[in-house]
């Protein structure tokens, strides 16, 4: 973004730095689907620093829940017929399908339940929120031709944010829960299966806000535990040395933890 490394993307949650101290350029947590009220990707101006991509949270319009169910299949056919004109140069032109995988990196299933739960009050607000994503992917199997292998992946996140409202400002209260799953994490970067990692990854954020006549304050605790275990015990790849890190492990194995405490406050400098 804007020609930056990915690794120097930021990420807020509802005005909070959210950024993972383990995996660069990342969230430390993902909110709940119903918990988010729309995004904002902003770069650095004069008259502010905050760049990166937002999570928004908007206050309930209604007290009441919400449930949604969602899932995907595989196998459900391609293109129509006539519609491979559209595509150039499709696959089954110039005798390209010869020369390509009849496997496809794919989606194999997809569930996905969102719950909320909003409370409107008169000087306060209250939203519970709960996403269980479980998801398996098809990735090619580079070693073998016409080969593919599974990925499972499994998403559980909770929030809760609190709004109080008093005269001439608020105090909110903002907090995440994760729990991550995957057994081929880094297969989605064309790695074979036995360079893919075990992931199991817990995050958890909560941040207090105070807003009072043009002066903000937030304090935020964020902690992230993470275990990695690779799929095959293989060193080839840190004995050719790709990354040019001489004895630097090529992937990082073991088990990793961070916390992190932010303090961050604006006022303005000149009278309104």
């Amino acid at each position: 973004y804007e020609g930056d490394s990915f690794t120097q993307f930021d990420w807020h949650l509802d005005g909070f730095a959210v950024s993972s101290a383990l995996d660069v350029g990342s969230p430390a947590v993902i909110p709940p689907l119903f918990a988010i009220s729309g995004y904002r990707l902003e770069g650095e101006t004069p008259s502010s620093r905050r760049r990166g991509f937002s999570f928004l949270q908007a206050a309930p319009v209604r007290t009441g829940s919400r449930l949604r169910i969602s899932a995907a299949g595989s196998g459900m056919g391609s293109f129509i017929p006539w519609a491979t004109m559209f595509v150039e140069p499709h696959a089954t032109k110039y005798d390209r399908d010869d020369y390509l995988y009849p496997t496809r990196r794919s989606l194999r299933s997809g569930l996905g339940i969102d719950y909320a739960y909003s409370r409107k009050g008169r000087t306060s607000d209250l939203v519970l929120s709960l996403t269980a994503a479980d998801a398996r992917r098809d990735f090619n199997d580079f070693g073998a031709r016409d080969r593919t292998f599974t990925e499972p992946g499994r998403l559980t996140a909770v929030g809760a944010n609190y709004v109080k409202r008093f005269g001439g400002g608020s105090l909110g209260f903002t907090a995440v829960v994760n729990d991550l799953r995957r057994d081929r994490a880094l297969a989605e970067l064309g790695r074979l299966p036995g360079e893919t990692l075990d992931k199991a990854k817990q995050a958890g954020f909560a941040g207090l806000r105070l807003s009072l006549a043009g002066f903000t304050a937030g304090l935020s605790y964020t902690r992230e535990s993470e275990k990695l275990r690779p799929a095959a015990m293989n060193f080839s790849k840190d004995l050719a040395d790709n990354d040019g890190e001489g004895l630097r492990p090529f992937e990082r194995w073991g088990d990793f933890a961070a916390d992190v405490v932010r303090l961050d406050a604006e006022a303005p400098v000149l009278p309104r």
